[in-house]
């Protein structure tokens, strides 16, 4: 499966519905649908506050996810095989479960606007070597590429790709 067209009476999807879809470069959806819209091959909600599926075998290195986006949802960029970078508009405050799971991104920025981050969001992203978060986010802060919370007390998550023999936690 390479592309998959959804017409105007789709009106629910389960959310794991494509997620094994290695091949799948596009997800199109009709103008018409109540429901569900795509922006080049990426599947949102109708008003597209909420990125819902990036293909996995989607073109491309690189996504801007756009700037109408404030939920990036659960398993949203699961094993996405091309993408390795992605840049986060400040319109985003919520980051799902899962949602960069087992992905070949390499090194991604946190907006000051993210206030939510489920845990996983970035589990078996073997090429992440660095989390980088925005001076001005007021929930999470990175030293070292290391995504920490707003006290420096919990470890969110360390990348999987930092090749660090030793890790010492900031006090």
């Amino acid at each position: 499966l390479v592309t998959i067209n959804l017409e105007d009476n789709i009106s629910s999807i389960n959310s794991g519905a494509f997620l094994d879809s290695r091949k799948l470069e596009s997800i199109n959806v009709s103008n018409y649908n109540l429901i569900y819209s795509s922006n080049d091959g990426v599947l949102f909600n109708k008003d597209q506050t909420v990125l819902l599926q990036y293909p996995m075998n989607k073109s491309g290195t690189f996504y801007k996810i756009p700037e109408t986006v404030v939920i990036i949802e659960e398993k949203a960029f699961r094993g996405c095989l091309n993408l390795t970078q992605i840049t986060i508009p400040e319109s985003v405050t919520n980051i799902e479960h899962s949602a960069f799971y087992n992905s070949k991104l390499e090194s991604i920025t946190i907006p000051k606007s993210v206030n939510i981050i489920q845990i996983r969001a970035f589990e078996s992203c073997q090429n992440l070597k660095e989390i980088i978060v925005d001076k001005g986010n007021s929930y999470f802060n990175s030293i070292d590429g290391v995504l920490l919370d707003d006290e420096f007390e919990s470890i969110i998550c360390y990348p999987s790709g930092k090749e660090d023999l030793e890790y010492t936690v900031p006090s």
